[in-house]
């Protein structure tokens, strides 16, 4: 499978069926051990319900960050109108300044957390562009920075915040059978034991 596939079925039993992470790795499990920790970290990208619920402020603060960044940048079109506008300067203006904020907050309500980083890049590019044509040299503009920088911050972390983590755990009675175990959803079969000492390895 390549990762866009593995993408594709996770998100499809994720978000959409509900699926429990630990029992849709067991299903998507190979003989591969390579492949079967490039499957965890995949699952690992796409959060619970508990986690989504726990950074519910933190999405909601998120959101407001956003909009309030697409309400500042109306001052691009301000300027656009009191100057010489070209086609592409409309064009480049409304990319940058509205649909890259909206492609933000799209990617956050459909769980989609993988593409957080090239969001976080999209946002950059976004101020970059502002910088360069001028547009913070007034107060106005210098004050918009504010949230284009916030939400930068924000996305990279929201990348973090809601990953789940899991363990290549191996057991010393059977050092050869390795298992990676989910912290939302652990495994009977390890449970702790006081004969059984355990050799634990986090993925972050």
């Amino acid at each position: 499978m390549t990762k866009k596939e593995i993408r594709e079925k996770i998100y499809r039993q994720i978000v959409i069926n509900k699926r429990n992470h630990q029992e849709l790795y067991d299903a998507l499990e190979t003989g591969d051990p390579k492949l079967n920790q490039q499957i965890a970290e995949e699952i690992s990208r796409f959060p619970t319900s508990e986690l989504s619920s726990d950074n519910k402020g933190l999405l909601i603060l998120y959101y407001l960050l956003l909009s309030i960044l697409m309400l500042f940048r109306v001052y691009d079109y301000v300027l656009l109108y009191f100057t010489d506008t070209k086609f592409l300067d409309v064009v480049f203006t409304t990319f940058f300044d509205f649909v890259i904020p909206s492609f933000a907050i799209y990617i956050a309500i459909k769980q989609m957390y993988y593409l957080n980083r090239l969001v976080a890049y999209l946002l950059g590019f976004s101020l970059l562009k502002a910088i360069l044509s001028q547009q913070f040299t007034a107060e106005f503009g210098l004050i918009s920075m504010i949230p284009h920088l916030g939400a930068i911050v924000f996305t990279l972390f929201l990348a973090k915040s809601m990953r789940v983590k899991f363990k290549l755990i191996a057991s010393e009675e059977d050092i050869d059978s390795k298992k990676i175990i989910f912290d939302c959803a652990p495994n009977d079969r390890f449970s702790e034991q006081p004969r059984d000492r355990r050799l634990n390895r986090d993925f972050e």
